[in-house]
């Protein structure tokens, strides 16, 4: 099995996207709205509202302003998904998708704060690139002296310490309470 390593990442179609055949977003967008009466594109949940596209049994949610990154089968699977016959003519018109590539990137490749790219030896606390990754555990050390909180370990389970970890359903005397 192969890791995907070129990502991309996905937005909602704007009113100023423009795609190849000439089309525009402003007409994508106004085909949703005829359609959400019936089809009930636009879904609502306690953050917004949301455009759901579904792919191998796992609900994407796209927002308005808001980007998702994912594996690049995923997302040409998604755009095929979230496709739209635009116009009065359905066998001739333009099919259009909801959904639009922000940018491609390889894994790595991804800049942090816009400027740095973030390699394998890049620090995660303060993204100076260590070169090496003996000199990055080294970094990485010093940031634990300073700054302890960022790298304590959540409560592990109770353990008793023969090999097994403690059922924290038995009761204090020992009894199953069955």
């Amino acid at each position: 099995m192969q890791i995907e390593t070129t990502q991309v990442r996905l937005r909602l179609v704007g009113e100023k996207d423009v795609f190849p055949d000439g089309s525009e977003g402003r007409e994508v967008l106004n085909e949703i709205k005829k359609r959400n009466k019936k089809e009930h594109i636009w879904l609502n949940d306690e953050i917004g509202k949301y455009i759901s596209i579904m792919y191998d049994a796992h609900e994407f949610r796209f927002r308005p302003g808001k980007a998702i990154t994912v594996g690049k089968v995923v997302a040409n699977a998604l755009r095929r998904s979230s496709a739209l016959m635009i116009g009065p003519d359905y066998l001739n018109g333009p099919i259009l998708p909801m959904i639009v590539v922000d940018k491609e990137f390889t894994l790595g490749e991804e800049l942090v704060d816009g400027s740095k790219p973030m390699t394998q030896t890049t620090c995660s606390v303060c993204f100076v690139d260590q070169l090496t990754l003996p000199k990055l555990m080294r970094h990485l050390e010093k940031h634990r002296s300073d700054h302890p909180e960022l790298f304590e370990e959540p409560d592990a389970l109770p353990w008793d310490g023969e090999g097994e970890i403690a059922n924290p359903l038995v009761e204090a005397d020992g009894a199953d309470g069955e």
